[in-house]
């Protein structure tokens, strides 16, 4: 129970606790609510406040917690260097496998594809005549969710022949299927996370409309760190057109993308370090 993880913490004399559930499934929040320890923080599994008085520290980055957001958590916020997480590094890419047709994609949890994102996505599409979109998640399996969406894009005007689905892919061949890709559109306002990086390392481009708030910031963080802040937007409008510069100059971008695993994003060990740093200081400010 979290009484007896509690009483477990206080027997261990931990001296910092970090959530990194939030309020996601199976969490702790009841464990942490009760304080058992001086200084406890939540990093990286919630992407907003927990609204829990005894949770100390909200941990981000300079990106996704801005200094004028700071009133939209009841914790203190510390934030990292760089960015608010990072990944291994890997080879590098294999050149993209494309054809004459320009082709965009997102394969972003399909909770996070709100109707403002149908309609930015179905803008580029209008934009760039003959493009397709690939839509790939695990739910993409089922009849059911394919229709749905090809009903909302056909609403924005997007015929049906223009939006192509994925299912579940193994890891393998969820990295090749980024090489049929130019551009990866970002879901809004509720960003990407794990996927911007998956296409970061691919050496695909990810364009992302910036928001206010954690949630919608968390592509523009990484984006930042790898280099690339000229891809984050602050408007649809932008969003749009700089979706269509980037998918048209698509060479010039993936120059620039040549060099990603020397990225903040990709140095496990510098994060490790940093991370720790961030800790000590989150014990020596706490009373």
């Amino acid at each position: 129970s979290d009484r007896e993880v509690a009483e477990m913490v206080k027997q261990d004399q931990v001296d910092v606790l970090v959530d990194l559930s939030g309020h996601t499934a199976r969490n702790r929040m009841g464990l942490f609510a009760l304080g058992p320890c001086a200084v406890q923080a939540t990093w990286l599994g919630y992407s907003s406040t927990t609204g829990i008085p005894a949770m100390d520290w909200f941990i981000g980055d300079a990106v996704t917690n801005p200094l004028d957001t700071e009133h939209l958590h009841t914790e203190r916020v510390a934030r990292l260097p760089h960015t608010f997480l990072c990944d291994d590094p890997s080879a590098p890419p294999e050149p993209a496998d494309l054809r004459e047709r320009i082709v965009f994609a997102s394969f972003n949890n399909t909770a996070k594809i709100s109707p403002s994102a149908v309609k930015l996505w179905a803008n580029v599409l209008h934009r760039i005549p003959g493009s397709v979109l690939k839509l790939k998640y695990g739910t993409f399996d089922d009849p059911f969710v394919r229709q749905v969406f090809v009903e909302r894009f056909a609403a924005e005007g997007v015929l049906p022949e223009r939006i192509e689905f994925c299912g579940y892919q193994t890891k393998e061949a969820h990295e090749a299927f980024f090489r049929s890709v130019n551009v990866c559109l970002d879901t809004a306002p509720y960003t990407g996370a794990t996927t911007t990086v998956d296409a970061l390392r691919a050496g695909v481009p990810v364009v992302t409309l910036a928001g206010r708030r954690y949630s919608s910031r968390m592509s523009a963080s990484l984006l930042h760190a790898s280099g690339l802040g000229d891809l984050v937007c602050s408007s649809a409008e932008e969003f749009v057109a700089k979706a269509v510069d980037t998918a048209r100059n698509f060479a010039g971008v993936k120059a620039k993308l040549a060099h990603i695993q020397e990225s903040p994003v990709f140095r496990p060990s510098e994060f490790a370090f940093d991370l720790q740093n961030l800790v000590d200081s989150l014990w020596s400010a706490t009373p």
